[in-house]
């Protein structure tokens, strides 16, 4: 069961702009979690590609 999932982390007012952090999430098997956090959209759209490459799939859910 290797899954991910991108979910809405928190959002932040820095210097007048609203930043959004996602977090992207992955779970190798049932007993190991990993979780990064990006303000930067530009790196969500490769980390994706490469956990699929990898053989993960996309979860609806929170992999947490």
């Amino acid at each position: 069961m290797k899954r991910y999932s991108i979910t809405h982390f928190d959002t932040k007012t820095r210097g007048g702009f609203q930043i959004k952090r996602m977090q992207i999430a992955w779970q190798p098997d049932e007993q190991t979690s990993h979780a990064l956090l990006f303000e930067n959209p530009n790196h969500i759209n490769l980390i994706p590609l490469i956990l699929e490459e990898a053989g993960y799939e996309l979860s609806e859910d929170s992999v947490f």
